[in-house]
């Protein structure tokens, strides 16, 4: 059954873990706001970035100019080609823009364009002894695709985490993949390229797979794209994002998880998006891979835009905040209905979740990040250069704290403004969805025990869930544990855990246990109940930066057999 959304492994809600009394927050859906950088510009369809402070606009027609983030614009071109790129046709051009790690030693950097005669080409170019200047003269032809037709060309290029050259060809155009180039295994259009440059030229590297094959061409890294215009990795993961323009039902994002030894094949035109489409001669749909997401025509738009994974610092609700899982929101948008969506990945195997964001701006041609991981995009129609940003996080704190001598069954932040409070009890489980608990606010008294996240909804219609809100007991030993002394806090080579020799928990046999923020136990300590006190030292040089539970669990010295447990919580930084 065809459904108008496809998303694969998705969580409908992220689970907070453990933290201690510096809660941090992430959002729930970010609400994108988009701010103005710089205007002028004709068909912009990249922004890039040299690891400085610059930005680098494409334009289609041949140029690329140099600006800054506060939106000037120098007056002449960094790269001015315009005599050699053939734009006649709409998806032709000068289409992409890539810096290599070691710009700023070789000064070269490479493009993609279709020439005049409508070949895709990827060049190497110089910089002249002018930093903001490249040479013309200088240009090196790496590699020449011929293209069938003006359209599905590709166009972007960049390099991977191991820096090799990654390059997009869409399936050389027209309607259906007339010559099946998609699933041609000896044809490089609508794959995906991995090359290894060298001075003269390129070479295969030795981890493509289909290296020293004879049916297959050594150069292909994906098989099965019908247009894959803008694709990006994670500057932090090295995971690959793939934003795939359809053809007349579906658009969709592909995914590679970084580590992957290549080989994917994404299906089209056997597929398109997850319906089959052209079977001919076509293996079993099993044998291709699902894209991540995918929405139809109907209810989403016409032709995706494929975006990056936030990584920078301002937006704090798009970073996601937590240190040890992957929350971080890969935005994306539709050219033609301006609808946007972002997807996080939760950093538990293949869970996903995904926020349609709505109408936000039709006409993004392209995302792209500066040196320090701030999102940009461009507006074809109207040449401006914006700035993606996040209200939430330029209103509201990224950090509250909590109030852990409110009393017995009560668990109270501070710092928060007035909200509505949904909280959620995690427990110590990881990836699994997690029930609403009643609706309280500040101080209200908690209904049960556990790791807690809140989800705040402001009146300015921001909603952020905190991560976590704590950890709450309401067992009788909780006065008493309140006594617990944890030192230094935050830690950094070690955590001293005592407990004095008059506190009545002191008396109490059970086990001492240290948790990591997936619930696991690292840990634990059997307790002399006959011990006048307790005081342990654990080592954590070796541990993970994060949070971690340490836990009382013990039974009730009256002998009645109830198990009494009280928890605290520690950060462990370097």
């Amino acid at each position: 059954m065809k459904t108008s959304v496809l998303v694969r492994h998705v969580l409908v809600l992220l689970l907070g873990l453990c933290v201690p009394s510096v809660l941090q927050a992430q959002v729930v859906a970010p609400q994108i706001n988009l701010e103005t950088v710089v205007s002028g510009f004709n068909d912009p369809v990249d922004i890039d970035h040299a690891g400085d402070d610059r930005l680098f606009i494409t334009e289609r027609q041949g140029r690329i100019w140099i600006t800054d983030t506060s939106g000037n614009t120098l007056a002449t071109p960094f790269l001015d080609i315009d005599a050699r790129v053939g734009s006649s046709g709409q998806e032709q051009g000068l289409l992409g823009l890539a810096f290599p790690e070691d710009y700023g030693s070789t000064g070269w950097f490479y493009v993609n364009y279709t020439d005049n005669s409508g070949t895709s080409t990827i060049s190497r170019f110089s910089v002249s002894a002018d930093p903001n200047v490249a040479d013309p003269a200088s240009e090196q032809v790496k590699l020449s695709v011929p293209q069938p037709f003006s359209n599905h060309n590709g166009g972007c290029l960049a390099f991977g985490p191991d820096e090799k050259l990654y390059i997009g060809l869409g399936d050389g155009g027209l309607f259906d993949d007339p010559g099946n180039r998609s699933q041609d295994p000896m044809s490089l259009l609508g794959k995906m390229l991995r090359i290894e440059l060298n001075a003269g030229g390129y070479t295969i590297p030795p981890d493509n797979p289909y290296r020293l094959s004879s049916d297959t061409l050594e150069e292909i890294w994906h098989m099965g794209l019908r247009n894959p215009w803008r694709f990006s990795f994670d500057r932090e993961t090295g995971d690959l994002w793939i934003g795939d323009v359809g053809q007349g039902e579906w658009e969709e994002i592909d995914f590679q998880i970084a580590g992957s030894p290549g080989g994917e094949n994404w299906g089209w035109r056997c597929l398109e998006g997850p319906d089959a489409y052209i079977t001919g001669g076509c293996g079993p749909l099993s044998a291709y891979d699902d894209p991540l997401f995918a929405y139809d025509h109907s209810t989403g738009g016409l032709s995706v835009t494929g975006g990056y994974v936030y990584r920078g610092e301002n937006q704090f609700t798009l970073s996601g905040t937590d240190p040890d899982n992957d929350f971080a929101h890969y935005l994306l948008a539709d050219y033609v209905t301006g609808r946007w969506w972002s997807i996080q990945h939760q950093g538990c195997l293949d869970d996903f979740v995904v926020h349609p964001l709505g109408i936000i701006a039709s006409d993004i041609s392209a995302f792209g990040e500066d040196a320090s991981g701030e999102l940009f995009c461009a507006n074809l129609s109207t040449g401006v250069i914006s700035r993606v940003v996040d209200q939430c996080s330029q209103v509201h704190p990224d950090q509250v704290l909590l109030d852990y001598d409110a009393g017995p069954d009560t668990l109270r932040l501070e710092g928060m403004p007035e909200g509505t409070y949904i909280w959620f009890n995690a427990g110590v489980s990881t990836c699994d969805t997690i029930g609403m608990s009643d609706r309280f606010g500040l101080g209200a008294g908690a209904p049960f025990n556990g790791l807690y996240t809140t989800e705040v909804e402001y009146p300015d219609g921001c909603k952020i869930r905190y991560t976590n809100a704590g950890v709450w007991s309401g067992l009788e030993a909780l006065d008493a544990a309140a006594d617990w002394a944890i030192a230094p806090q935050p830690a950094v080579q070690y955590v001293n855990w005592s407990v004095p020799a008059d506190n009545p928990a002191a008396v109490l046999s059970g086990t001492a246990q240290v948790l990591d923020a997936t619930g696991r136990i690292l840990e634990t300590l059997r307790l002399d109940p006959q011990a006048q006190g307790f005081t342990h030292n654990f080592r954590t040089a070796d541990w993970p930066v994060g949070l971690y539970v340490l836990r009382w669990q013990a039974d009730a010295p009256d002998g009645s057999g109830v198990r009494r447990e009280a928890s605290r919580t520690v950060l462990i930084q370097r």
